[in-house]
């Protein structure tokens, strides 16, 4: 009996305690590219200037005025129509 008045106890403590300490989170919304250029992101601090930079497919965004810049050329531009006479022919033994 003793465990369950003080787990109510408890309990109530929590419940009119919450509203001081839950604060509702905020977002800002920022497009950095309109252009689709992965799945996901990763975050870190790619140049070490102490801001977290974003990190989509084949670029990376510097923050805080989302500059873009390459990694490596991304598969569209390097893209090349490869035919059969462009492929090595293997060897005979």
């Amino acid at each position: 009996m003793k465990t369950k008045c003080t787990f109510l106890l408890v309990l109530l403590g929590l419940l009119v305690g919450m509203p001081a300490w839950a604060k509702e989170v905020r977002f800002k919304k920022v497009v950095v590219d309109k252009t689709f250029r992965a799945e996901g992101v990763a975050v870190g601090d790619i140049n070490r200037d102490g801001k977290i930079d974003v990190l989509a497919g084949d670029v990376w965004y510097a923050a805080p005025d989302w500059k873009m810049h390459e990694i490596r050329l991304s598969v569209s531009t390097t893209a090349r129509k490869v035919t059969a006479s462009a492929l090595p022919t293997s060897r005979r033994m």
